[in-house]
């Protein structure tokens, strides 16, 4: 199983963040990072949520590792911290700038630098144009859904496990593949759930569109961690449902 380094991907946010002026906004700055637009805070607490993870996770593996559990490293991992454990959403980031100096940000490269050697992590285990590829796929697939004659209830169960699978893309850059994976998981539990909804239907090239790129997603994850195939079994779980 190949796992991927939170250290990394906690790195690439405090970095792109620390770019911004003590005084931008709060809304202004995380939004940047996490892609989301400042005025949703819902999306915006989410993916900050999703960050923090990756500070205990980080921190986690730095105290569990002799080479690295230090009095010096973890007063940097403190310091990142303190940064980061301060919510303003009508404020500034000044605190995160007075308390993330440099010397903080630096032992944090090459802390993730040193936890990627020691325990064998990827720092990142999809390539960004395999992202955008996938959410474009996605898009397509919700486009097609939506303008077919599927009845409205296929449509809208269809269309919401594509809009989490779609979500979990998007959070890459935050959750790795296991968010994705765990949004596979979630995608594939609903359809069974609505198996007896979707089993008329499963001939239909938009419903085989879904379970061929479902299919193509649980190959990418499967090659990162030894996942089984989860989608045939499922897929002939439904057919042999219908001839049933």
């Amino acid at each position: 199983m190949v796992k991927e380094n939170p250290a990394s991907r906690l790195y690439n946010l405090l970095e792109l963040a620390d770019k911004n002026s003590p005084d931008t906004t709060f809304r202004v700055a995380w939004a940047k990072v996490f892609k989301v637009e400042p005025a949703d805070t819902p999306a915006l607490l989410h993916r900050y949520s999703n960050m923090l993870d990756l500070y205990v996770l980080t921190k986690n593996y730095i105290l569990e590792t002799p080479r690295l559990s230090n009095d010096r490293n973890l007063a940097f991992i403190n310091k990142i911290g303190d940064s980061i454990n301060h919510i303003s959403l009508n404020g500034n980031i000044s605190n995160f700038k007075n308390n993330l100096n440099s010397e903080a940000l630096t032992a944090l490269y090459y802390l993730s630098d040193n936890i990627s050697l020691i325990h064998n992590l990827e720092d990142s285990i999809v390539t960004d144009d395999q992202i955008s590829e996938l959410i474009k796929e996605v898009d397509t697939l919700i486009s097609h859904i939506t303008v077919s004659d599927l009845t409205t209830d296929i449509k809208q169960i269809l269309v919401k496990n594509l809009h989490i699978i779609r979500e979990s893309l998007h959070c890459y850059f935050i959750l790795g593949i296991e968010g994705v994976q765990t949004a596979l998981e979630q995608s594939l539990g609903s359809l069974i759930m609505h198996n007896q909804d979707i089993r008329p239907e499963v001939e239909d090239e938009n419903v085989k569109g879904v379970f061929k790129f479902m299919s193509r997603l649980n190959e990418i994850i499967s090659i990162a961690n030894g996942v089984k195939d989860l989608i045939a079994p499922i897929t002939q779980f439904l057919l042999l449902s219908k001839s049933s």
